[in-house]
């Protein structure tokens, strides 16, 4: 009996210990070598400064195309927040065509890669009556999030779809 409960307990710390958890966002929180609290100036040579945000931070683009795919989605456009010289922000979008659908596929991609990476999906970030509407999923830390949600902003017609990783109050 006694080896039955050591085998037990055994199984369930292993279980414990390798189980994907959202934990793993602080110990990859980004994608490829765009990660949050990378130091700016490591990725200067894809960079292409665009401006000084209100909060006092810095707005880069990504200007090499091979950081536009990801999970086999091509995004259209990536942008980096930095403050105090170090990465705050990775914003990806995929925007749909006036009066055209994304393709649900897109999201689900995206959303299956990030299950894999970070484990199932903490927080469902859908809700239809949000201005705009948008429908997605998750993941969070003490100080870090990354989620992948579509909007629809109904004014332009159009479908947009994020994929962001941010880094809050360090």
């Amino acid at each position: 009996m006694k080896k039955l409960v050591i085998l037990i307990i055994t199984l369930c710390y292993s279980l414990a210990t390798f189980s994907q958890s959202s934990n793993l966002l602080d110990d990859y929180p980004g994608y490829k070598n765009l990660k949050l609290g990378t130091p700016i100036s490591s990725l200067s040579n894809i960079l292409q400064f665009v401006q000084v945000t209100s909060s006092g931070g810095n707005m880069y683009r990504i200007k090499d195309n091979s950081y536009l795919s990801i999970y086999g989605v091509k995004m259209d456009d990536i942008t980096i927040f930095s403050a105090n010289d170090v990465v705050t922000g990775i914003y990806m979008v995929k925007r749909s065509l006036p009066g055209a659908i994304l393709d649900p596929l897109f999201q689900e991609k995206i959303q299956k890669g990030m299950i894999q990476q970070y484990g199932s999906p903490q927080f469902d970030m859908t809700d239809e009556n949000a201005n705009p509407p948008r429908n997605g999923v998750a993941w969070r830390t003490k100080n870090k999030e990354a989620h992948v949600c579509t909007y629809y902003f109904s004014d332009q017609k159009l479908f947009s779809l994020t994929v962001f990783w941010g880094l809050f109050g360090e």
